[in-house]
């Protein structure tokens, strides 16, 4: 959920050889940095997996990769920008979880996960 694997094809001018693998912020964590909306459709479908957001949706805090720790509302200095280790979270970051219907809320809709999220039931439409 925070980084996403890439796969070079080895086309075009630079480019890396082909199949070398590489790791870049996946778009939550890019959300965060830029002050995005993230909508994370199919939340039912993470099932355990869900409690890794619970800093990021709560504190927008996480910690990241190679000792890498995103932080919200604590100015950084100078150094601590330069040194690459500390990202600020921007204030404008939001997430939007939804659901599929096809699972009932008592299976993923777990004490963990409703803490993290204010619940909003949709009611169905009419067909005009």
């Amino acid at each position: 959920l925070f980084m996403r694997r890439t796969v070079e094809n080895g086309i075009g001018e630079g480019a890396k050889a082909a199949g070398t693998t590489s790791w870049e912020p996946s778009p939550l964590i890019k959300g965060a940095l830029s002050g995005t909306l993230i909508h994370l459709e199919g939340i039912d479908a993470l099932g355990a997996t869900v409690g890794i957001l619970s800093r990021i949706v709560g504190e927008r805090e996480a910690e990241l990769w190679e000792g890498q720790r995103l932080v919200a509302g604590v100015p950084l200095s100078d150094e601590e920008k330069a040194s690459g280790l500390l990202s600020q979270a921007h204030p404008a970051f939001r997430i939007i979880a939804t659901a599929s219907k096809s699972s009932p809320p008592k299976e993923y809709l777990t004490e963990e996960l409703s803490g993290m999220f204010l619940s909003l039931p949709t009611l169905a439409m009419s067909s005009e």
